[in-house]
């Protein structure tokens, strides 16, 4: 769930929302929200639901895009994560192929990944 806070981001400033206007929707202070936006609180079930009905994107999609490959184990001989595959048949079951081109998320994904990757560099 580390990256809940990128991906809340993201799609806060992609509909043009301060922080203030997302937090003032979802009854929080726009600190907590910052918070949230950096990784240093993860909010309650409740609030991720309210969350996403304002920023209008599905929660089974935001807590999948959230989930942090090391999360999830190693599980083939080549040492290779199963993110990829759970996140292509999930999303091509959410979405038929001819509305969604998964590669945009896998980019979405790795931006994110790099993202948090450096944040922690920084710290």
């Amino acid at each position: 769930m580390k990256l809940f806070g990128k991906i809340v981001k993201l799609f806060r400033k992609n509909l043009y929302l301060t922080q203030v206007e997302l937090a003032e929707r979802c009854g929080i202070t726009p600190e907590y929200l910052s918070k949230i936006e950096n990784g240093s609180k993860i909010p309650s079930m409740e609030l991720i639901k309210d969350i996403c009905k304002v920023i209008d994107i599905p929660l089974p999609l935001v807590l999948l895009l959230s989930i942090d490959e090391k999360e999830l184990g190693k599980t083939n001989k080549e040492d290779k994560f199963v993110m990829k595959p759970i996140v292509e048949t999930i999303l091509s079951k959410l979405f038929s192929e001819d509305q969604f081109d998964i590669s945009v998320i896998d980019k979405s994904i790795q931006k994110l990944k790099s993202a948090s990757k450096s944040a922690s560099i920084v710290h």
